[in-house]
């Protein structure tokens, strides 16, 4: 059986205990373990591992797969497990998923560092081979976070698993075993950031009690280190010392980034302000984008800009025409300008797109009743009925 934390003090050796009278590097570190080792004792028979845990752990997995049941079956929309409207390279082959999932995990990392240029339209190319930058540079880091999961899980569970939380919660959304309709997404992180910021607040929160365990520390420069000393470089006394040597610089650092964080966010809010002023953004990063242009016309529509909305869901047109919305979107502006033949031949074409396309099904029909087109309107009418009874 393991003596008492009180029993061990007593066998500290003599230089030690000499260093601990002369107020030296190494008695005031450990006088600093031996009062973190009485202050963490009512913790001590913390566990990740708990029976409330599990409990919880099961209820939320049950959750989830209840609610997975469900999508597979009642609620089972068109392409549930595969958001492409057609198979492609990357539907057809998991390992270019997978090359293209690392190559995205350098880009989640900077824009947690480093949030600028941000954009809820980004998108990245197809990796298909991983003699790539990109996906060496995913694969390093998914190796340094198993590395400092196993090197932490005993010592900062809290490290470990925040990295852990990170990678499970943004595997749903790394196309993987789903392709989803992006490839990837700054609204993926949302979730994800958490355990990021999980390690960073353990590792910031740990600095600051090192200070306040030895207030008082001699610090020593670097080259004062032993050969034997600098050799252990990830020992407690040399990893102290640096800590210590930078503390002030470290916070000093640390205040003017939640400055600059905090400017980033006010600015980020006059993006958002409305839609206009967002996809107008969102343009100048994609501007040979069909999905921004139709979303700016919307945007344009609902403030009665209703030529500007035109000229958008003309461009995103020309650009793909394979959206059956930008063609609805055009056929209600023309309604409403009284142009009844444009507003059928889009209403038309936006079928043409998509059969299941229901939304443009009765104003068609309405449109054509009203022309005197009656049988034309009956047409469609037996077309959209299976789909209403369904």
């Amino acid at each position: 059986m393991r003596p008492p934390f009180q029993r061990i003090s007593r066998h500290i050796p003599a230089s030690v205990d000499r260093a601990k009278s002369e107020g030296t590097l190494a008695g005031r570190i450990t006088r600093g373990r031996t009062q973190r080792g009485k202050d963490s004792n009512k913790y001590s028979n913390f566990s990740l591992l708990s029976p409330w845990g599990i409990v919880l752990t099961l209820c939320l997995f049950s959750i989830t797969l209840f609610y997975t049941i469900l999508r597979l079956t009642i609620l089972n929309f068109q392409n549930t497990l595969n958001f492409f409207a057609s198979d492609n390279i990357f539907t057809q082959n998991i390992l270019f998923r997978i090359y293209t999932f690392l190559s995205t995990l350098p880009i989640y990392l900077k824009l947690i560092v480093f949030p600028i240029n941000l954009q809820p339209e980004r998108t990245i190319p197809i990796q298909t081979s991983f003699l790539n930058l990109s996906v060496f540079l995913g694969t390093f880091i998914v190796l340094l976070s198993a590395l400092l999961i196993w090197k932490t899980w005993k010592k900062s569970p809290l490290i470990a698993f925040g990295i852990l939380w990170f990678y499970i919660t943004i595997f749903p959304s790394s196309n993987i075993i789903i392709p989803i309709n992006a490839l990837i997404a700054e609204h993926w992180l949302y979730t994800p950031s958490i355990g990021i910021f999980l390690v960073i607040s353990v590792l910031i929160s740990a600095i600051y009690h090192q200070i306040n365990l030895n207030p008082n520390i001699e610090i020593r420069n670097p080259k004062q280190f032993s050969k034997f000393e600098f050799s252990k470089i990830w020992s407690f006394e040399f990893v102290s010392n640096f800590v210590l040597r930078a503390s002030n610089l470290f916070f000093i650092l640390l205040t003017c980034i939640l400055i600059l964080l905090s400017f980033r966010t006010i600015t980020q809010n006059s993006i958002w302000r409305d839609q206009i002023s967002l996809y107008e953004y969102i343009q100048t990063y994609n501007p040979d984008s069909a999905r921004v242009h139709n979303n700016l016309g919307m945007a344009y529509s609902n403030k009665g800009k209703n030529d500007q909305a035109i000229n958008e869901y003309k461009k995103a047109i020309q650009l793909s025409d394979t959206y059956p919305q930008s063609h609805h979107n055009l056929a209600r502006i023309y309604a409403q300008k009284g142009m009844i033949n444009e507003a059928i031949a889009e209403y038309k074409k936006a079928i043409t797109l998509d059969p299941n396309f229901l939304f443009s099904y009765t104003p068609l029909i309405d449109l054509l009743k009203k022309s005197g087109r009656i049988d034309e309107a009956n047409l469609y009418e037996e077309k959209v009925t299976p789909y209403i009874k369904n």
